[in-house]
């Protein structure tokens, strides 16, 4: 206990003189106050940082979901493609019934 104010006074006295602007214990609490400051920005940091990194996760998922549907309209594309060659009289045949009209007449 003693040596933490021996500490203490020795440290005001070997502060440089400010004069009338700011005294030693001032500047303490405007350094407390500083290190409070950096404490909220490290923190918000830390938060910021966590949030880019889950954005950078739903990036890469929505990129290999973006990757998957071209693959299917691609797979798509070259099956319509197919069936264009194919007869097309002979794929609306079974649409083209009696039944399918009159179904389609009531609407």
């Amino acid at each position: 206990m003693c040596w933490a104010k021996i500490l203490r006074y020795l440290d005001e006295l070997t502060l440089p003189d400010f004069g009338d602007r700011e005294s030693p214990q001032e500047l303490r609490e405007r350094c407390s106050e500083q290190e409070v400051v950096v404490a909220e920005v490290e923190q918000r940091s830390s938060r910021l940082g966590d949030l880019a990194g889950l954005m950078c996760l739903q990036n890469q998922l929505l990129q290999e979901q973006l990757k998957q549907e071209r693959n299917r309209r691609r797979q798509l594309k070259r099956d319509f493609e197919k069936m264009g060659g194919e007869d097309f009289g002979r794929l609306v045949e079974p649409f083209l019934t009696k039944e399918m009209f009159e179904k389609h007449a009531k609407r």
